[in-house]
């Protein structure tokens, strides 16, 4: 209920405030609700069967390429390329198949689980420790949709600026990287 003012600027005022206030908790509990839904899922653990378990995972690995070494003042770029040496180390049968259809559910299952040493969504950022060199952040993050073993990644650019200032020495930058790969396959 909005009471009404002697001036009716203020009312509108009021009015608008209330409704900006009403609209931004509308937004925050469609966010909040839309971020927690994923607790509130039933597990579906107990409607499937785990045939096999498929042991190993990525290996990544980072490579620089090109010239390390640079000037003060120089604004250059660092070229990385990932390679991904990840190995299926092995598999177990944790389940006894006995009809077709579970037969085929089961290769199926098997044929995903080969898929876990597969990086996936992958984030990576550089970060200098040093306040001497900075990054452009508009670059930042890159991402790969996959990186599957025995593959290598596009080579990836990152623009770095070597302050004028810098005093001479040796440098490192930090790779922050992140990735997901299939754990666990059910069927």
């Amino acid at each position: 209920m909005i009471k009404q003012c002697k001036s009716g600027n203020i009312g509108r005022l009021s009015l608008v405030v209330l409704v900006s206030i009403l609209f931004i908790l509308l937004i925050f509990a469609v966010n909040c609700s839309s971020a927690n839904a994923k607790e509130f899922l039933p597990p579906a653990v107990e409607y499937t069967s785990n045939f096999y378990r498929v042991h190993g995972e990525p290996d990544i690995s980072v490579s620089v390429i090109g010239d390390t070494e640079f000037e003060r003042g120089e604004t250059a770029k660092v070229k990385l390329i990932l390679s991904n040496k990840g190995k299926v180390h092995g598999f177990e049968s944790l389940k006894s198949v006995n009809t077709t259809d579970e037969h085929q559910m089961a290769l199926k299952e098997l044929e995903y689980g080969f898929q876990r040493t597969t990086a996936q969504g992958i984030k990576l950022s550089l970060v200098s420790p040093s306040e001497s060199i900075t990054l452009d952040s508009s670059t930042q993050p890159h991402t790969i949709d996959n990186l599957y073993p025995g593959v290598l990644s596009e080579p990836l650019s990152f623009p770095i600026t070597i302050s004028k200032n810098i005093p001479a020495g040796m440098y490192e930058l930090e790779l922050l990287l992140l990735y997901e790969y299939p754990k666990s396959i059910r069927m």
